[in-house]
């Protein structure tokens, strides 16, 4: 028996094993990375809906809603509502957020805010 031959074999076959055990784990790691990644599209969002929902920007709504029925045409509380969506706006370009999430989220008062900056 070639004794060289089986050993060459042998080293072959772990190599290939040590070999497929380092690419499972890149796959591995690359999913945990991009799952990681998700998650924290969520939570960014998450805050984004909080913040959407608190004060001021609860009372700056509210503001603009008022003096919109009253006819004020742009009341400048409006801005701040603009900046907001303008800063989402800039975090789904750069893929920070989701944007199909961010429109199942915020697309209604997108649409309404478009409408009360007199832009469309």
């Amino acid at each position: 028996m070639d004794y060289k031959l089986i050993a060459d074999c042998t080293t072959a076959v772990a190599t290939t094993i040590i070999a497929g055990t380092g690419v499972c784990a890149l796959i591995y790691a690359s999913r945990q990375l991009t799952q990681g990644r998700e998650a924290k599209k969520v939570k960014h969002l998450v805050e984004f809906v909080e913040e959407f929902e608190r004060e001021p920007m609860a009372y700056s709504r509210k503001t603009v809603a008022e003096k919109r029925l009253k006819g004020t045409a742009y009341p400048p509380e409006a801005q701040k509502i603009l900046d907001f969506f303008e800063t989402i706006g800039l975090l789904v370009r750069r893929g920070y957020l989701d944007e199909c999430d961010v429109w199942s989220s915020f697309g209604y008062w997108m649409s309404t805010s478009m409408r009360t900056s007199g832009t469309r």
